[in-house]
This record gives C-alpha cells, structure tokens and sequence, in this order.
C-alpha cells in the first residue's frame, strides 16, 4: 500500500521553508503580544474601577458603621432618663440629683451635653468642654430665667465652685432641640444647628418632649452630639490626599468633611451652615454639583451609588451612600477618589510591561531563525526519502539522519505498511465473528419478546381484574343499606358480591363477642346454592390456636390448611366436613379494636392468592367497619339531635343572645362533642363543661372590650330591715315581682340584665351588640324602675324605694365560670357605676359628670354634687329628675 503526501500550494510553492515556519512564528508573536497588552490594559482600567469600588465601599461601611456607634447612644440616654422617670427613680425637679444622673451619664458616653427644661424655662444640663472640664449648668426661677449659672465638679459629680454666670434673653424653648421636639411630639433629631456663642461648634440633639395625662407639656429631655469630631474622623480615614469624604444633609448642608475647610460662615454677624455646592474646596463643590445635575436634588439617592465622571480635570470614582436611623435622621455619606490617585503606580508599571514584551518579541524572532534552521535541514532530507516511497510500494524502507523526531518519522512510515496489511486480517476476521455475534442476539431477542407478550398477556388480565373488582367496591360504596346504617342488608351484598367476584363457594362474615372469646357467624353465602345463612359459634376454648392468631394478625391467606399449624383445632370439627381446602381472612375494627372478619373458603381444589385478592378482600372488610360505623352514627345522632336541642333551650335562659350564638358557632358547643351516652337528667352540666373546655382547652374566650357604654345599678333602700321581718316566701315572692318588672323594662328599652346580687339589680346598655344611644335607654330604664317601684307597699303602708346610680365608660364583657357560668361585666366603669349608687340619695337617680355630659340635652338634671369616692377622689355627679319635653 503507498502512502501519498499532497504537494505544497502554490501560493507556497517557491517560498522557502524557513520563511513559512519563521514569518508565522514572528506575527502569532506580535499578535500575542499586542493582544495581551491591550487586554492588560483594559483589565487595569476595569481592576483600577473595581479597586476604587471596593476601597470607596469600605470607607463608606466604616463611616456608617461610625454613624450608628455615634448616633446610638443619645436615644439611650433619652429612653434610660424617661424609664427612670416613669418608675419614680428620677424627680428632675430636683436639680442636684438629676445634674449629678447627667453627669455620671455623659462620662459614660461621648457625648457633648445632656440636659432637660421645664415648659416655665427652668434648665438643668451638663456639658463636656473642649478641655475635657465637665461643667453643670442651670438656670432657676430664684436665680431668674435670664442668668444660667456653670459649676465646676469634682471626679464625683458633685458640685465645687460657680463658674460664671451668663445672662442672655433667648428663650430656651424658642432653640431648636426644645422647639422641634415639642412640635413633632415624640422622641426627634433635631436639625443640625451651631452654637450661639461658639459657631465652629456642629451640633445635633436627640429630644424626648414630656406630657402629662392631659397632653400639656412638661418639658424636653435632650442630648447633644457634637458633630465637629466627625471632621477628625473623616480626616483620619481618608488614606488619600486627593480624595474627599464629606457627610451632608438632603437639604445639601455639611455635616462633616475631611477638607479642611470650615463648615460654617458668618454672614451679618451671625453664623450660618456652610452648603456642598457653594463650598470653598474645589473638588467637593464640583462633586456635589455633579450629583445635583445627575439625579436633579439630593432627595433623589437612594441606597448606594456608584458613579464614575470626568471633572476638575481627571476622571472620578464617586460612591453614595444614603444613612437613616428609627428617628428620622437622614443623611448621605459621599466618597469621591480621583483616578489619578492610582494612576501614578499603574503607569509605571505599564511602561516596565510594554520594555519587556519589546525585549521578547526580539527574542523570540532569533530564536525562531535559529530553531527554522535547525529543523529544516533534516526535513528537506526526509522529504526527498518520503516521495521515493510515494512512488513504491509499502515495503521500501527509510533511513533518515537527524534528530530523534525525525527518525521517528521515518521508522512510522515503515510501520505504517506493515499495520495497514494486519488491520485488513483483522477487519475480516471482525466480520465473522460479529455477523455470528448477530445471529445469536436476534434469537435471544425472539425469545424475549414471546416472553413480555405473555408477561403482557397477564398484566391486562390482572389489569381487567383490578378495574372489576374497583368498579364492585365504588357500587358496595354506593348501597344505601350501608350509607343508612342497615348493616344486615349491607352483610349479606358483601358476602354474595365477594364470593361471585373471586368465584369462592362460601363466604362469611364472623363477629366477636364483648369478651372476645366467642365468635358468631353473622351471615354465610354458599355459591353452589345461592342463599344466606348463619353457621354456629365458634369458642376460643375450642380453637385457641385459631383465635389467637385471628388476633395478632391483620389477614391470614392459606393456600392448604393441612399444612397451617393454626388450624389444628379446626380442620377435624369445621374444615374437612365442609370440603374447606384453602382459606383467606380480613380482619375489621371499630375505633381500633378488633370487631370481627371476613372468611373466604375454597373448596376441591387448592388456591393460590393472588395480592388483588388479599387486598380486596382488606377493601371489603374496611366496607364492614363503615357500616357498623354508620349503624352506630345513626343511633348517636338521634342521642345528640335531643340534647342539642336541650343544650340550645338552656344556653338562651343564662346569655345574651348575640353570646350564646358565638358560643353555638364553636367548634367546641357544636353537638358532635357531646358525648352520646349523656343521661337526660344530667342536661344541665353540658353547656358549663363546653364552657370550660372552650376556656382551658383551646384557649378561646367569649370576651369582648367596649369603648363606651352605661352601666345602671339599682338598690332596693331598707330592703334588709323588711327581709328580717316577713318569711322566705314573701320575700322571694316580693323579690320576683319587683325584679320580673325590671326585667320588662330591660326587654322595653333593648338593654341588657347582667345579674342581680342580694336586692340590687345591675343592667347595662350598649352591649353585648354596641348602639349609640345606650345612655338614653338606661336614663329612661331608670326613671321607669323608680315609677315601678311605687307599685310595690311594704308592711308598714309605705312604697319601696329605689337607689340609682349611672355611669358610662369602657368596660370588658365576658363568660366567665366552669360549672355555673354567667356572663358579666368588669372595668373602671362598673366600679363607678356602683359608687354612684352606694354614695347616692335614697329615691334619687345619680349619673356621673360622663353621663350627664351625654344627657344634658334630653333630661333634666338637678344641680350638680361634689361626693367623695374610694380610690377616686372628688367626683361631679348630677340628681337625674326628668326627660325634657319633646
């Protein structure tokens, strides 16, 4: 075989061979070189951006993280002041102690001033001097408003010597950390402000305003932070000289920055904040010019920006970073790195890389020349060797002087023949044997497939068995008799639907007695004859072995009850006279215990059950449990359908009608939960053990809070002297009527009775359901109940009389109780209520200064009552006498 080499193009016909192996060389060289550079470049400009990214990044994650250490600790300062007064442990009317609580405070934290005023301009604060010196400072009524006097304090806190004292006429709440406090309300920063007497001062105060109950002010609890020190701080960490780090407000005014600029100016004598864009370092101003032309004002940023511009002649990496706190101090932190603060290293770096890619590329095209040369020589010798064998056969051989690679070469163009005449051999014999390979797979695939068509033969017919005996157990579903709780009827389809399905001759259905120690045959079919029976008990005396393992296993499927030891016992006297030869059981239960089974039992011939046998059979017997389940539900439902009504008529003669219908809703009345076996003399305890577990067990309680409503209580005057002097049934009987006509008048006006203790009787408008007229209604209830109290004569010839009092208010409404329950009323308002009755006027009807407020309009009132009420005070009550005519 000849092994044939394609002749050089023509292109590179006359060219020499050193040239095409050294030009090539030289530009891949060149090109390598030049791509490599400019993709150096552009990965420095890239590495240059994300260094200034990353180092912008930290700065300003330092800077924040400084802002929260700094602006953490005057709100705990504040909110530590206000528990202290809350709890008592803290008088600020006492300067000296409240003055020495500030000073141990500010020694604890870096903050400039700590101090409090009264809303009559009184003023206590301590205050950290640029010397370290910690200084008291107060201003007093005695003193006079004008003059604040400084003490000097010992390591102590106590005070030493009066400093000075200033006098000025400004106003302390008329300054920003008292006024912005009182006019937002709650705990505020106060915008950044200067001192008046020292402008290069930078401050911010974080104010908590102080009310009473009636929402007057106090005063104003303050700490000062002194923002000058940021500028130190962002000196400090500016690594660049170039760079700028400044903090500014949304409005664009400086809070802090590392220039050394300041951050104020004096304009008409005064001090005033110094703004971004009009500030005197070029680079910052320009910086903040940008951001204005980019997002139109500083309200705009949000999050963090990463910006990159040219200004102030080079190119600039500018990261934002917005800052908030819980109190509504909202800043942006600005970093600005110029690129040729990295520049200048880079560049020096980059002329070093372009020498020595210049230096390698000289070198590499010499040594290009120099390998060419050393390998064209032997080639060209091969190359005439190599078209000698072009021309001959396989067999001629080459020998070749040169390098290794080269001898290489020609010992493979002589091994090259030699292989291609064995690969053909070999090819051959390959053929052979893969056409005998073939012939025996196709047999074996042949067979296969007979074997899968009968695999697929029983899969559908098993398939089909499945469908039919599904379609059997979705019509048992379906039966009325067992949805009905007919179980008989039930039985008897089981039994008759089974046996035809799996072609068994006899199939039973077996029930255990209470003692599980009997079984009883509820209802046989026998195929052969087509009819339904009963066989006789079986005793566990008689065939322990086979209840036994009735019990300890949910099925039992024999194939040949010869060979089953459990079934010694019952082959002699049950199975062989009946031709019985293979036998399968499924066991059912009721609420988990073991109730009875379902037997097959094959006759003549041995059977092998199949698992769609066995779990059909587990189907059927789950049937059985459903409808000894439904049998029972029936009988219980009819238990429960009485006591619920019961439970119903009793639940609407002890609550309101709104709360008994809640407590209906409940997952735990609703009648299910009452147990069916509950006598009818014992209704009267299922409603409070509702009650009690809805309380205890789940957690839920009837209860309700009510913002405004009208409490009555109504006493009966001297009813105790009359108690003593009649017999009981007089006085319940007497009791009754006057409370029966109590009660017309609670239906007449749409109130609500809560309960009557003794002779007092206590109603309330304006629950269980809220309407807005609830103290009319009982303001009538009561001018009715002292017109009815007249029906009623004592002994002695003279009427009874009755003791008012009314109160409105919120109060809290509720089932409380687990055995007799009521539903009652508690709160402020009811304690009220009763006052107003125990502390009123025997005839009369007293109402609060609350009631009377709501009433004053529609009834006439007597003048007003000054009384003196337990745990209240004083109190304005007013004698309710009439409605006004219409």
């Amino acid at each position: 075989m000849m092994l044939r080499i394609s002749h050089t193009p023509k292109l590179f016909k006359n060219i020499p061979l050193m040239a095409i192996l050294v030009v090539p060389f030289v530009l891949q060289i060149c090109l390598t070189v030049g791509v490599v550079g400019i993709f150096s470049f552009r990965n420095g400009q890239q590495a240059l951006g994300e260094l200034a990214t990353r180092f912008s990044g930290e700065v300003s994650d330092r800077i924040s993280a400084k802002l929260d250490n700094y602006f953490r600790v005057p709100p705990q300062i504040n909110q530590t002041n206000i528990d202290a007064v809350k709890l008592g442990l803290l008088n600020l009317k006492d300067f000296d102690r409240t003055g020495h609580l500030f000073w141990t405070q500010i020694n604890l934290h870096e903050v400039g001033y700590i101090n409090f005023a009264f809303d009559n301009q009184e003023f206590i604060g301590v205050e950290r001097r640029d010397n370290g010196q910690i200084v008291i400072n107060e201003t007093t009524l005695a003193r006079g408003i004008t003059k604040t006097a400084s003490f000097s304090t010992d390591s102590e806190g106590n005070r030493q010597q009066l400093l000075e004292v200033i006098e000025t006429e400004e106003d302390v709440r008329q300054e920003a950390w008292y006024a912005d406090a009182i006019k937002a309300g709650k705990p505020t920063w106060t915008r950044i402000y200067q001192w008046v007497d020292r402008p290069e001062v930078l401050s911010i105060s974080h104010s908590y305003p102080l009310f009473d109950r009636d929402r007057k002010v106090i005063g104003v609890l303050g700490v000062d932070f002194i923002l000058t020190q940021l500028n130190s701080f962002l000196r400090e960490l500016k690594s660049e000289p170039s760079g700028r780090v400044f903090i500014i407000e949304r409005s664009g005014l400086i809070v802090g920055t590392s220039s050394s600029e300041r951050t104020f100016a004096i304009v008409n004598g005064r001090p005033q904040r110094l703004n971004i864009l009009n500030s005197s370092d070029q680079l910052s101003r320009a910086t903040g010019r940008y951001l204005i032309n980019e997002f139109g004002n500083f309200n705009s940023l949000q999050g963090k920006e990463h910006l990159e511009s040219n200004f102030e002649g080079s190119k600039q990496f500018i990261q934002v970073r917005t800052w908030r706190d819980r109190d509504g101090l909202d800043l942006l932190i600005v970093v600005v790195l110029p690129e040729s603060s990295f520049m200048e290293q880079i560049n020096s770096r980059n002329q070093f890389t372009i020498l020595f890619s210049l230096g390698a590329l000289v070198f590499a095209i010499l040594l290009g020349v120099v390998t060419a040369r050393y390998i064209t020589a032997p080639l060209i010798k091969l190359s005439g060797a190599s078209q000698a064998i072009a021309n001959g056969d396989l067999d001629s051989r080459v020998l070749v002087k040169g390098t290794s690679e080269v001898k290489v070469l020609s010992e493979s163009f002589n091994r090259m023949a030699e292989m291609l005449t064995e690969s053909f051999n070999r090819l051959e014999k390959a053929n052979m044997e893969l056409e005998s390979r073939v012939q025996q797979r196709t047999s074996e695939l042949a067979e296969s497939q007979l074997s899968l068509q009968r695999n697929n033969f029983m899969l559908q017919r098993r398939e089909q068995q499945l469908r039919r005996q599904q379609k059997i157990l979705i019509d048992l579903t379906k039966n009325k008799a067992l949805n009905l709780g007919d179980f008989i009827t039930a039985v008897q389809n089981i039994t008759e639907t089974a046996s035809q399905t799996l072609d068994v001759e006899r199939v039973s259905v077996w029930l255990f007695d209470n003692t599980k120690t009997n079984l009883h045959c509820l209802d046989l079919y026998i195929q052969s004859s087509n009819i339904h029976t009963e066989a006789d008990f079986l005793g566990a005396d008689r065939f322990p072995s086979f209840f036994k393992a009735l019990q300890e296993n949910q099925s039992l499927h024999i194939e040949d009850v010869q060979d089953e030891e459990i079934l010694i016992e019952l082959r002699t006297d049950y199975l062989n006279p009946l031709g019985v030869v293979s036998l399968l059981t499924s066991s059912f239960d009721i609420g988990g215990e073991l109730t009875g089974f379902l037997m097959f039992e094959q006759v003549d011939i041995e059977r092998l059950w199949l698992l769609e046998e066995i779990s059909f059979a587990s189907s059927l017997s789950e049937l059985l449990s459903l409808g000894m389940e439904a049998q029972e539900r029936r009988r219980t439902e009819d238990d429960l359908r009485v006591e619920k009504m019961r439970s119903e008529r009793l639940l609407l003669n002890v609550l309101p009608k709104a709360i008994a219908e809640r407590l209906k809703s409940s997952p735990i009345y609703t009648p299910i939960n009452i147990p069916p076996n509950i006598p009818n003399n014992r209704t009267s305890t299922i409603l409070p053990k509702s009650i009690s577990r809805l309380n205890a067990e789940n957690g839920k309680i009837v209860a309700d809070t009510f913002e405004e409503v009208t409490v009555l209580f109504g006493d009966i005057v001297s009813f105790t002297e009359f108690a003593s002097s009649v017999s009981a049934n007089e006085l319940v009987n007497m009791l009754n009527e006057i409370f029966s006509e109590f009660d017309r008048l609670v239906d007449r006006y749409g109130l609500e009775k809560i309960k009557t203790i003794g002779d007092s009787y206590m109603a309330v408008g304006g629950l269980p359901v809220p309407r807005q007229d609830h103290a009319e209604a009982i303001a009538s209830m009561a001018l009715d109940m002292q017109q009815s109290i007249c029906k009623f004569i004592r002994p002695d010839g003279n009427p009874f009389q009755l003791r008012i009092g009314i109160h409105t208010g919120q109060a809290v409404a509720g089932v409380i109780g687990t055995k007799k329950f009521i539903y009652d009323l508690w709160g402020d308002t009811v304690n009220i209520a009763s006052r107003m009755e125990s502390h009123g006027i025997a005839g009369c009807i007293q109402v609060s200064d609350v009631t009377y407020q709501i009433l004053k309009n529609k009834f006439q009132f007597d003048p007003q009552r000054i009384i003196e009420i337990k745990g209240k005070g004083e109190m304005t009550t007013y004698l309710l006498t009439e409605r006004n005519a219409l």
